[in-house]
């Protein structure tokens, strides 16, 4: 008889429901277990996904089919297609994510990443600096000395790029005389006005002057 009173066991997803043999004539149920039937049908699996791997934007996943009743699995290690959505919001400083060296007067520039696989977004309107500028490396490249006429200069190069370049002043400098000769001690420039083309020397007041004359004809014979 088909009750629940002679039910020994529901229905699973690969087998009919079982009963136990009931009495004819009373009704009572045998409850034997090596004495029992079947009735109706199986119901089968009732099949959901499972993640095994979530896909990520860079890489493939996986999923298998299980059974909301049962143990039971199917199609194991199904792949999941890769997303395909990148997030670049992740700041790496390597070697593959950098756009552009530190410069002088700039830190290096490196491309976002993706947080997820770590894919490097080369977007030029995209970045992010790290670090510090390298600075000058001022090395002299050229020189011109002063003088007592003029004044000189030093040009210095940056020695990370060529095309940094800055000049200092040199002063001019003074003319000087040590020994008293009237000459300048760097540039050799006579210093003193009226000087005697025979003597050498500067002739003042009225003695001087007489003498001045007479040197200035005793300079002709020494031409």
């Amino acid at each position: 008889m088909v009750s629940d009173a002679a039910k020994k066991a529901d229905a699973t997803c690969t087998t009919a429901a079982t009963y136990y043999y009931s009495c004819v004539t009373c009704g009572k149920v045998e409850q034997n277990d090596s004495h029992t039937f079947t009735d109706g049908n199986a119901m089968g699996h009732d099949w959901y996904w499972v993640t095994d791997l979530e896909p990520t934007c860079g890489k493939t996943g996986s999923k298998h089919q299980a059974c909301t009743r049962c143990t039971a699995t199917q199609s194991e290690n199904t792949t999941v297609p890769a997303t395909g959505n990148h997030s670049y919001t992740k700041q790496t400083v390597s070697a593959a994510a950098k756009k552009a060296d530190a410069t002088c007067t700039a830190a290096a520039v490196y491309y976002y990443s993706c947080a997820t696989c770590g894919k490097v977004g080369k977007n030029d309107a995209h970045t992010f600096t790290s670090g510090a500028a390298l600075g000058h490396d001022w090395r002299e490249t050229a020189r011109t000395d002063a003088t007592c006429d003029a004044a000189g200069s030093v040009t210095y190069t940056c020695a990370h790029d060529s095309a940094h370049t800055r000049t200092e002043s040199i002063a001019q400098k003074s003319h000087t005389d040590a020994n008293g000769d009237g000459y300048c001690d760097n540039c050799g420039k006579d210093l003193w006005s009226g000087r005697c083309a025979y003597c050498g020397q500067v002739h003042s007041g009225f003695f001087g002057m007489i003498v001045k004359f007479f040197h200035s004809i005793l300079a002709i014979f020494k031409r």
